[in-house]
This record gives structure tokens, sequence and C-alpha cells, in this order.
């Protein structure tokens, strides 16, 4: 594994992450290209979490870093050397070992392009199902999050160029900087699967579903151009609570 300028560096944040953060080391460390640096973000961990990190080559660690995932986050761009950024939750993993060659060769071909998404497989207790993404609109994307964000990866230098991840936002942060982001750069879309999301009870989008539907809602109005996106977030908005509260009810 390279690690002096590398190509990518994958930030992982932990808090308390050892029943999957193995999981997730391994599917990086497994990849059939090397030129990446790894930077965990521990939050104050007190189970065997920075036993695991540690029994992995040349980590980065930086701990006890409070403030929640949007300040993690922001810790670890910050603390980035690779040219292409990738974040990737200890809870959940890479597809396959073809992520990293997958995406460096796209961001070859379209040298520029500033970042990238692909596809994400979802995992719950009853298997992993395949989720294909919609082709990109910003427009749609204007009222409607639909870019999973363990399969981003943006440049360095873009990151620069705007705020980081807003440290007042819970929930939607990957929703409010991704919509940030696409207002001055269009992603390359690929439709391979990229990272694999891990649904389970623990997990902040999950835990508190109500919550993080509200933030969107709040992030989704703020970042609209016009009144005409801000209803339609609105309109999707009641629909998804009512959506839910029907199949509580059956």
């Amino acid at each position: 594994m390279k690690t002096k300028n590398p190509v990518f560096s994958i930030i992982t944040c932990t808090l308390n992450s050892e029943l999957f953060l193995k999981k997730c080391l391994n599917s990086i460390f497994s990849q059939n290209f090397d030129d990446f640096e790894v930077i965990v973000v521990d939050g104050g961990s007190i189970d065997s979490t920075l036993s695991i990190v540690s029994a992995f080559p040349k980590i980065k660690l930086i701990e006890n870093i409070g403030g929640g995932i949007s300040n993690a986050m922001n810790t670890g761009i910050v603390n980035a050397s690779g040219k292409i950024i990738s974040i990737l939750h200890s809870d959940d993993y890479y597809y396959d070992k073809n992520t990293l060659k997958t995406v460096f060769c796209s961001f070859q071909a379209n040298h520029d392009k500033k970042w990238l998404f692909g596809n994400v497989a979802r995992s719950e207790l009853g298997g992993i199902s395949l989720l294909y993404n919609d082709k990109y609109n910003f427009r749609y994307f204007q009222f409607t999050s639909n870019i999973p964000h363990p399969g981003v990866f943006i440049k360095r230098d873009l990151y620069e160029s705007i705020k980081l991840y807003d440290v007042k936002l819970k929930y939607a942060m990957d929703y409010d900087l991704l919509l940030r982001i696409s207002k001055i750069s269009e992603p390359i879309q690929i439709f391979e699967f990229l990272a694999v999301f891990r649904v389970h009870n623990g997990s902040l989008s999950s835990k508190h579903w109500k919550k993080a539907r509200n933030e969107a809602l709040f992030v989704q109005l703020r970042n609209a151009d016009s009144i005409y996106f801000k209803l339609l977030g609105i309109y999707r908005y009641i629909k998804t609570r009512l959506k839910k509260i029907l199949m509580k009810n059956d």
C-alpha cells in the first residue's frame, strides 16, 4: 500500500464500531488497487474498535474527535493527502475488490470531472439487495436525495473550493454537501456497484428515521433553486411520511 501522495484517501469514522469495522477495513485492504491511505477518525470508543484498527497496517488514526459525524468527516478530509476522497462508514464496506480500480479508471477517462458516484447495494438481515441508481438529473436531485453516500468519490480540490460538511446537521449532511457540489460541478455516473450500505437498528438513519426525514426536508428547502422545487420536496416528504404510517398500520 502506497501512502505518499496517494490517489485515494479513505476516511472511516468510528465510535464503538467493533461489530462491523473489521469487514469494512478488510474490504479496503483487499482492493486490487493499492495506492491509497486509510484515515480512521474515532469519537472516543470504549469497546474493541481501536484494537481492531491497530491490527491493520499503516492506518492514520485520529482519536477523541467529538462534535458528531459531520465534524469527524471534516477532520478526516482536512488530514487527507489523497487526490480523491472516499468516506466509508464503519458499518459499510466496498462491494468487491475492484471498487477503487473502477473509480480510478473512470476518473482517468473523465479527467475534467471532480466527483463520481456509482450504485450501492443494501445489506439487511434478509440478505443483500442490488439498488440501481436513476440517471443523474440535477433538477430531480434538488427534491430527491437519491445519491447513496458510500458510492460517492470526490476530488480533494473540489472539497477545498466549498465549505465542508455542515456540523449543525446530524442526518442529512451528505445530501446538503452533494446539493452544494452539484450546483458547481457535474458528476461522473457509473453503473457498477461500488459499496454496500448496511441497514441495522443502530444506524442513525434507521434509529432516528423521522428526525432524518425532517432534516432532509430542511436541507432540500435550503438548497432548492426555486419555489417549484421546494414544493416538490414538500410533496415528496408528505408522500413518504404517509407511506411509512400506512406500513405501520398494515
